[in-house]
């Protein structure tokens, strides 16, 4: 069996991001203790994050859609997406995005896609992204394999 990549080890001692990962709720996470938003009953942004005692990001915002969950760890630090092979064990193309304005503003957007992480329990798909103007992202989606079903059947039921 091949080891856990780095980010996935830390993500697995977290208790706030495993508990949420492997619950799919934020109902066991103590709020008390840290800095957050809450967007709703389905999404919560932790402020000034500590994954881990070297790791820390500026936000990570969790959402729950019906699709599954879907996590945004935001940093100003490149390293995730420099040194990837040693945070996941592998490394993969930059995908160049074409640059677009927001608000007049030019906004330069590359990206890796890991794809998915099947070491971890549930299975994680990992994409990695660099913003001029939000700067470095790591994007981790849980899947709902029956959420999805029902929403393409729900779709292809509408379209018949």
């Amino acid at each position: 069996m091949e080891t856990l990549p780095l980010f996935l080890q830390l993500l697995k001692k977290n208790f706030i991001i495993y508990s949420i990962i492997t619950s799919g709720s934020f109902a066991q996470v103590d709020l008390k203790t840290n800095e957050h938003v809450l967007w709703g009953d389905k999404a919560i942004e932790f402020k000034n994050f500590q994954l881990s005692e070297h790791e820390q990001f500026s936000s990570v915002l969790v959402m729950f859609t019906e699709m599954g969950i879907h996590m945004n760890f935001q940093t100003a630090d490149p390293k995730y997406f420099t040194n990837t092979k040693f945070y996941f064990n592998e490394d993969t193309t930059v995908k160049l995005h074409n640059p677009y304005k927001m608000d007049g503003v030019p906004v330069d957007h590359n990206s890796k896609n890991l794809g998915e992480f099947k070491e971890f329990n549930p299975p994680v798909r990992i994409s990695l992204h660099k913003s001029s103007v939000y700067g470095y992202s790591i994007n981790i989606n849980v899947d709902d394999k029956e959420g999805m079903e029902k929403m393409l059947k729900r779709s292809f039921d509408e379209e018949n």
